[in-house]
C-alpha cells in the first residue's frame, strides 16, 4: 500500500463553518439588495438565491463575490464586506486538537478550497492556521478551476511532487472533495457532519480520522 505523503482538507464545511460564507452570500448581499431595489429582505433573498442557482456551483461566477455584486449593481466594495464580517469567521471545535496531531505525524498538510483567494486568506488570517500547512490553494483564484474536475487535483500533485496515490483528500462535498479525487486514485474521506447519509469512506467528525 502506497504511504500518503499529503493530507489535503478543504476548507469551508470542513475546517471552518458556513457561518461566514452564509452570512456574506445569505445575508448581507440580499440585505444591500433589499435596499436597492426597495422590497423586503425576504424577496431579495429568494431573487438572489434564484440568481445564485442559475449559475450554479460549477462555474466559476458562482465563487466571485466582484461577479455577482456588479450583477445586482450593488455599490459595495467586495474587500469591506468581507471584512464587515470577519467575526463570523471560527473553527469546527474539532479542527485544532486533530491538525496539532497530524502535525506531529510529520505529513505534509494543505488546503485545497473552492473559495476565492479573498474568502481564503480571510479565514485563514482570522483563524491562525496557516503554520498548520505547506500549501493553501484556492482552486478559483490559482488555477481558474473548480474541483469539479480532477485537473486541479493533478496540477495540487505536480505542486507537491507527489502521485495522486500518495495524497488523502478530506471534505464536506461529496462530488468535490470524495468522487473526484477517488477517481484518480487519490485516497478520499467524505466529512458529513450533518450526517445526511450513510456512505462508505464516511466520518461525522474529524476526531474519527486516524492515519498511521
Amino acid at each position: 500500500m502506497t504511504e500518503t505523503k499529503v493530507i489535503s482538507f478543504d476548507l469551508d464545511g470542513t475546517l471552518t463553518d458556513s457561518f461566514f460564507a452564509e452570512s456574506v452570500w445569505l445575508k448581507e448581499i440580499p440585505k444591500a439588495y433589499s435596499k436597492k431595489y426597495n422590497i423586503s429582505e425576504e424577496k431579495a433573498q429568494r431573487e438572489v438565491i434564484k440568481n445564485y442557482n442559475k449559475i450554479g456551483n460549477e462555474k466559476l461566477e458562482w465563487y466571485n463575490i466582484a461577479f455577482w455584486l456588479n450583477r445586482f449593481k450593488l455599490d459595495i466594495d467586495p474587500k469591506e464586506l468581507l471584512k464587515a464580517n470577519k467575526d463570523k469567521i471560527q473553527l469546527f471545535e474539532d479542527v485544532p486538537l486533530v491538525l496539532k496531531k497530524l502535525k506531529r505525524t510529520k505529513k505534509r498538510l494543505i488546503i485545497i478550497s473552492n473559495a476565492q483567494r479573498e474568502f481564503v486568506n480571510l479565514e485563514i488570517n482570522k483563524t491562525g492556521i496557516s503554520n498548520f500547512f505547506e500549501h493553501i490553494f484556492s482552486a478559483t483564484s490559482d488555477f481558474k478551476l473548480i474541483k469539479n474536475t480532477p485537473t486541479i487535483y493533478l496540477k495540487v500533485c505536480k505542486i507537491c511532487k507527489i502521485s495522486p496515490s500518495e495524497m488523502l483528500h478530506i471534505g464536506d462535498d461529496y462530488k468535490f472533495d470524495f468522487k473526484v479525487p477517488q477517481k484518480l486514485g487519490i485516497n478520499a474521506i467524505f466529512l458529513d457532519r450533518k450526517e445526511k447519509e450513510k456512505r462508505e469512506f464516511t466520518i461525522r467528525s474529524l476526531n474519527e480520522f486516524t492515519i498511521k
